[in-house]
């Protein structure tokens, strides 16, 4: 992939993956939406040495707005929603299919309580710049693939209470040009070489 100039993302691996992929890589690799393991132990958000491993690699992470991601008291709910869709019948093809698309719309289709506000993705935010460096993080919402986000994050026209909430914590402009953008942008570039 490096090769061919693709961008790696390690969002949805195991550690094990995550960390094979950082000892073949020649290029920095994206997490695009993931939080952070200290604050919500979720196997899907990644632990303090796998930030440092990134930062190393030049990588980013972008932290997600799902409410399981974010709040600790909203991750029980998502353990048991990810628990009924492991839960699969052995079933390929359209079958399979069928079954997958039924999923997603009683998972997407319930209307779910978040306990996870702004406030919880910023703090998200603030520990991944304190254990990567503010060069390694990012926004990666997933806007598109949760069932519900933290409340006052339920789409894209709420980011400036996000931002609101940085400046507040003292995130100076161009720290934030960088987490809303300017990181991912930069390891496109040297992935890409454009």
């Amino acid at each position: 992939m490096n090769r061919l100039g693709m961008l790696v993302d390690l969002a949805h691996v195991s550690d094990e993956t995550f960390y094979d992929a950082l000892a073949v890589t020649a290029k920095p690799v994206i997490v695009s939406h993931s939080s952070m393991r200290a604050i919500s132990n979720v196997s899907r958000n990644v632990s303090d040495e796998m930030l440092r491993a990134l930062a190393r690699n030049g990588g980013v992470i972008g932290i997600c707005f799902g409410m399981g991601f974010i709040n600790p008291k909203d991750a029980e709910a998502l353990r048991s929603a990810t628990k009924t869709q492991s839960d699969a019948p052995s079933l390929t093809g359209k079958a399979l299919d069928e079954y997958a698309a039924e999923n997603a719309r009683k998972l997407f289709d319930t209307q779910i309580k978040v306990v996870a506000t702004v406030e919880d993705v910023a703090d998200h935010i603030d520990h991944a710049v304190k254990i990567a460096g503010i060069d390694h993080v990012g926004i990666g919402s997933d806007f598109d693939g949760i069932a519900a986000t933290a409340n006052g994050l339920e789409d894209v026209s709420k980011m400036p209470a996000l931002i609101a909430v940085l400046l507040r914590r003292g995130y100076a402009e161009p720290d934030l040009k960088k987490i809303l953008g300017g990181n991912h942008l930069r390891v496109i570039r040297e992935v890409t070489g454009e």
